[in-house]
């Protein structure tokens, strides 16, 4: 853990704390090998976070570039494009 800890200039403690809430999640796996902790990256678990992750990214681009193309469309700023209406009261026959 210390080696971890080092260029994060963190506490032992600090990173236990961190380390249990990764083993938690079933990222990582902690091991005691002698003197040592060792820690072990679980990728199956971080496959699904990302497949997870992917999914919910592809979802938000496309809402969001929906939301772009929807106010790219607004002709003027008190244009009401929900109904069809502009801001200026006026109706044309």
């Amino acid at each position: 853990m210390g080696q971890i800890a080092e260029p994060y200039k963190m506490s032992l403690a600090a990173v236990s704390k961190h380390l249990q809430v990764l083993e938690r999640a079933d990222l990582i796996r902690r091991e005691k090998k002698g003197n040592f902790r060792m820690v072990q990256l679980n990728a199956d678990s971080l496959r699904a976070a990302q497949a997870w992750l992917a999914y919910y990214e592809t979802f938000w681009t496309g809402q969001l570039d929906a939301l772009q193309n929807y106010l790219e469309t607004a002709e003027t700023p008190g244009e009401d494009v929900r109904n069809g209406n502009s801001g200026a009261g006026t109706e044309e026959e």
